[in-house]
């Protein structure tokens, strides 16, 4: 009796580092099959903007993602299939920006500058 319980220990702990293992990997994998967008926005005088509304879509495949700015005017979009995509940038009082092409490749982290302009000298 003893035997057997000694054993299902040791396939328990085989299988729970097992999954700890796996779930260390998934991770990695996805890092080299997808790429990540950096985005930093600010205004004319180059300071930063909060509260931005950041959306990239994939003009192949329509796929969506979207994120607002911190306080430092930075957002992180990870996890990105590769491809060519459309960033859109809108804050209340600011015109809205648009940036296109923003090709992806797997792997790639690209930087994304972006200057708003004030919406009453945008008009």
């Amino acid at each position: 009796m003893s035997i057997n319980v000694e054993r299902g220990r040791k396939v328990r702990l085989l299988a729970w580092t097992l999954l700890l293992s796996l779930l260390g990997v998934a991770p990695a994998l996805a890092q080299l099959s997808t790429a990540r967008v950096e985005v930093q926005i600010t205004d004319a005088q180059g300071e930063a903007l909060p509260g931005v509304t950041v959306a990239l879509e994939n003009v192949d495949t329509g796929l969506r993602r979207d994120t607002v700015t911190g306080e430092n005017g930075g957002a992180s979009l990870p996890g990105l299939p590769p491809g060519t995509y459309r960033g859109t940038f809108e804050l209340d009082q600011f015109a809205p920006a648009k940036q296109e092409p923003i090709v992806l490749r797997v792997g790639q982290t690209l930087q994304v500058k972006v200057q708003l302009t004030p919406a009453s000298a945008a008009e």
